[in-house]
């Protein structure tokens, strides 16, 4: 099996899938540096502008967290980058114009996940949150179960899930429609991993599942 740092050589938009597949069990074989690898992931980042390859650098930092390899400060470095870009993010996009995945939010939402109980989350749980009810489209690529899994651990679960309470559509805005209902798939993800993991006490969605039974019932 090929070293990981040499598995990154020649990366592009193009083929960043295919190394991603041989990058993660390369980590999890071991023998590498893991702060190295992680400056070369950050180095393909900020040298490339295409979405695709710079979204798939969430995914292989993801694949060297797993690996147990960065100590607490370099995870914790990990985690701030993650905020940062969660912060600026603006695009929501699911595909480039050659069809191959951008997935910003689900790649940094696996990224969030491997962060847990490796370094402090307070900022990333709340970072996540807003990036995604920043989305101007519908989600339909799972970014709501990615996310919501990782979302479910937050300690302040109850004032998220009061965030994403629903408001009837105003005007014709598109954008407004797409917000609504990316807000309910979020907490129906969030509903169902929790009803089969059990972490967290299901009486913190009887609001939302109000709100909903209600809206049926009319």
């Amino acid at each position: 099996m090929k070293a990981p740092q040499d598995i990154l050589d020649g990366i592009s938009a193009d083929n960043c899938e295919a190394v991603y597949q041989a990058f993660y069990p390369a980590c999890q074989a071991g023998g590498f540096d893991g702060a190295l690898l992680v400056a070369q992931i950050n180095e393909v980042f900020h040298a490339h502008r295409d979405p695709v390859l710079r979204s798939y650098c969430f995914l292989l930092l993801s694949a060297v967290v797993d690996s147990g390899t960065l100590s607490k400060e370099a995870c914790q470095e990990t985690a701030d980058f993650l905020v940062q870009e969660l912060r600026a993010l603006t695009d929501f996009s699911l595909k480039d114009d050659q069809g191959r995945y951008i997935h910003y939010l689900s790649h940094m939402g696996y990224l969030a996940g491997s962060l847990r109980g490796r370094t402090d989350m307070g900022d990333l749980y709340e970072a996540l949150l807003n990036a995604y009810l920043r989305s101007d489209v519908q989600v339909c690529g799972h970014e709501d179960v990615v996310l919501g899994e990782v979302l479910l651990d937050a300690p302040n679960l109850a004032d998220f899930l009061g965030r994403l309470k629903g408001q009837a559509p105003q005007g014709a805005s598109m954008a407004r429609f797409h917000a609504e209902a990316n807000k309910r798939a979020l907490w129906l993800a969030m509903y169902g991993l929790n009803t089969r993991l059990k972490r967290q006490d299901p009486a913190v969605f009887a609001p939302l599942l109000g709100d909903l039974a209600a809206i049926v019932q009319d």
